[in-house]
């Protein structure tokens, strides 16, 4: 009995063992179990969020899918269209053509904005429309600072020119009557006296008897011209009465038939000189020995001599410089014609520049200027030669 209590005993010892170690490993298990779950709940998270993204991929899909199928056009092609060549449009003419206007009305806008600010007179026409004169001459422009240009036996382009000038003066009526011409400008040096020189110097290569008379009682500048003392009796001493008319006109030795009267040593009150009425007999006794009368005056808008000079005259040569006179400037001297008009005026157009008075491309031109050198060329041998 006692061998089989003990033997019971063991058993249950046995079992009891076995049962802690059932035991020990299930709780072993129980604390691992929250991990698990843990990581479990993640990765179920991490699912649902994938899912939803999805859905919504897949719903935007459709949505994309039903957008193209409501666009989708129930047009129908029966034949596919003819191409050319060529454009249909634009037309190249057509472009070609508005390009062409566009310029010319660009290139239009610039010459107008170019003349209205530009303030000397550059135009024949821009005289004629200020002065409302006509232009009976045109002179070339010179580098050169002479004043003598017409010589014996030398032909020139600008000695061409006053010979144009000499025929011209038919235009306003000179003639052997008529033969008393007063020169004159606006402003100084517009060549008024360059103008009077040449002009007596063309006349008296004629055949005419030319006198010029220096006018100009305020600054004269023809006596250093033809190489005169400043101490020869002239104008203002003949006005005052100290000399006789013999006395002041004086031969120009290097131009044969051409005479001048200088303007005298006298420069004080010279406007109230002209008013003297021996000028006027002077002239009266002169224009019947001379063939021609040039006289040479004072600027018109500084002085009024010319004005006064002009009663005794049968026409005016008035200079005007191109390039150097101001358009203010033949503005005013409009307004001064209106009030106190000059007898019988005719423009004469000085210092043009080349490109501005004579075509040189033409033929003409080019066979004109070749000759002129020819006769220069043979002129300068001869002088050479002797």
């Amino acid at each position: 009995i006692l061998m089989n209590l003990n033997s019971q005993i063991n058993n249950l010892e046995t079992g009891k063992n076995n049962l802690l170690k059932t035991n020990n490993k299930y709780n072993e298990l129980l604390s691992v179990l929250p991990q698990k779950e843990k990581t479990l709940l993640s990765m179920t998270r991490g699912q649902d969020i994938m899912k939803g993204i999805y859905s919504f991929l897949l719903q935007k899909k459709e949505e994309t899918k039903l957008s193209f199928a409501a666009n989708v056009s129930d047009n129908k092609i029966i034949n596919d269209a003819m191409v050319s060549k060529y454009p249909v449009y634009p037309i190249k003419l057509y472009v070609y053509f508005i390009a062409l206007m566009l310029s010319i009305f660009i290139f239009w806008i610039i010459i107008f904005f170019k003349e209205a600010f530009r303030k000397k007179i550059n135009e024949k026409k821009t005289i004629e429309d200020l002065l409302e004169l006509s232009i009976i001459g045109e002179i070339t422009y010179k580098n050169k600072n002479e004043s003598q240009i017409i010589e014996q036996n030398k032909r020139s382009l600008i000695a061409e020119e006053f010979r144009k000038i000499r025929i011209g003066l038919n235009f306003l009526g000179v003639n052997k009557l008529k033969n008393k011409i007063l020169i004159t400008s606006s402003i100084p040096g517009e060549g008024k006296s360059f103008v009077a020189i040449n002009l007596a110097i063309s006349n008296a290569m004629t055949g005419k008897k030319v006198l010029l008379i220096d006018c100009d009682l305020h600054k004269s500048g023809l006596e250093e011209i033809f190489k005169l003392n400043t101490q020869y009796l002239g104008m203002s001493e003949f006005l005052m009465g100290e000399c006789d008319m013999n006395e002041i006109i004086s031969k120009v030795e290097w131009q044969d038939n051409l005479f001048f009267i200088p303007a005298g040593k006298n420069k004080i009150n010279g406007s109230e000189l002209l008013l003297n009425k021996r000028l006027k007999e002077m002239i009266s006794e002169l224009e019947n020995d001379f063939d021609l009368i040039l006289i040479d005056s004072a600027p018109s808008i500084l002085i009024t001599d010319a004005f006064i000079l002009s009663e005794i005259c049968d026409c005016t040569l008035f200079i005007v410089r191109h390039q150097f006179t101001t358009k203010n400037t033949m503005k005013k001297m409009s307004e001064i014609l209106k009030i106190n008009p000059l007898k019988n005026v005719g423009i004469v157009f000085n210092g043009i520049k080349r490109n501005k008075c004579l075509p040189i491309n033409n033929e003409y031109t080019k066979y004109y200027m070749n000759e002129i050198k020819e006769d220069e060329n043979k002129r300068l041998l001869t002088i050479r030669n002797n």
